[in-house]
């Protein structure tokens, strides 16, 4: 099992007394209740719930709270990123462990977990090592980047599963095109099935709030999605999140087929797609055989990958810890 730093494991049982209080970061009076929440505590962690840090007004204020208090107060978020007062990028994924989402993506879908009872710390994905598929770019959520993304992208020449269902999680929603197109997304579980049956899985990450307020990358399940299946991940995300997830021990491919600069471009930079783009099209004209290679030879660090992540989502020694 792969061994938590030891500021993980100290935060980890920080969680496990109860002394955090979780937010929603976009929410007015957040200020006050966590005053309210600090009055008989000497530490609390404050954890905006699935999101990443969007307010630079918000953390301003958090950060005078802790001045004039002088208590311990941490902030955790859904964040590959190191900041002042941030606890560890690692002990951030607690937040995802038992974590639920809707089980398709329909308005009046129950909701089932993100992650089953299929991943343990000991599942060996290596059995799936004869995948069917060369990469997987499936993406459900709409916005204006994904928009861009897929009308610069040759659809026909993708060498794989690829699919965009533009939903929007509105009930008013009456578009019987789109309907239809969001009504044949697989579930959650059979999503996971499409990602264990792909060697490169290509992850288009969450984009929250202004990007001139945003200064923490996003880090959601989105990602997690390709090192929990055994994939080689190339990702899309805020800027700096490739650099951050190599920071905190993890392995991406995106710099192989030449990303490089891209994840220093601003989040909402249109050149960081093309940049996607053109690595879209690399795997499109690299041969099976030399992609099922490429995965072979890097088996230990995708195995990582999923230790990292394993030894806190699907580890029972953290059960409850978050959402008791």
């Amino acid at each position: 099992m792969y061994q938590l730093p030891k500021i993980v494991e100290e935060e980890l049982d920080f969680f496990n007394t109860g002394d955090f209080i979780k937010i929603n970061i976009f929410e007015v009076g957040n200020i006050e209740k966590i005053k309210k929440f600090l009055e008989n505590r000497n530490r609390l962690i404050v954890v905006s719930v699935h999101e990443s840090l969007a307010s630079q007004k918000f953390y301003d204020e958090i950060i005078y709270l802790k001045s004039k208090t002088k208590k311990d107060i941490r902030l955790s978020c859904a964040t590959a990123s190191k900041f002042p007062l941030s606890t560890h990028p690692l002990t951030n994924i607690i937040a995802w462990k038992d974590a639920k989402g809707r089980f398709e993506i329909d308005w009046l879908s129950d909701n089932a977990l993100t992650f089953d009872d299929r991943f343990t710390l000991d599942y060996n994905w290596k059995n799936h090592s004869i995948r069917s598929n060369k990469s997987i770019l499936s993406v459900r959520k709409h916005n204006h980047l994904r928009d861009y993304l897929f009308e610069n992208l040759d659809t026909i020449r993708f060498d794989g599963i690829i699919r965009y269902a533009k939903w929007v999680s509105s009930y008013d929603y009456e578009d019987d095109v789109l309907r239809s197109t969001v009504n044949q997304f697989p579930n959650i579980y059979e999503l996971h099935n499409e990602y264990r049956d792909s060697y490169v899985a290509f992850a288009v990450e969450t984009e929250i709030g202004d990007t001139s307020q945003n200064f923490t990358s996003t880090f959601t399940e989105k990602t997690m999605f390709p090192f929990a299946n055994g994939n080689l991940p190339i990702i899309l995300g805020s800027r700096n999140l490739i650099s951050d997830l190599k920071e905190i021990g993890f392995t991406l491919f995106n710099d192989y087929f030449g990303f490089d600069e891209a994840d220093y471009y601003t989040s909402y930079s249109n050149h960081r797609i093309d940049k996607f783009v053109e690595i879209i099209n690399k795997v499109n004209d690299t041969p099976f055989n030399e992609i099922q290679k490429l995965w072979l030879s890097n088996l230990d660090k995708i195995q990582k990958n999923y230790d990292i992540i394993a030894s806190i989502l699907f580890n029972k020694k953290y059960d409850n810890y978050f959402y008791k």
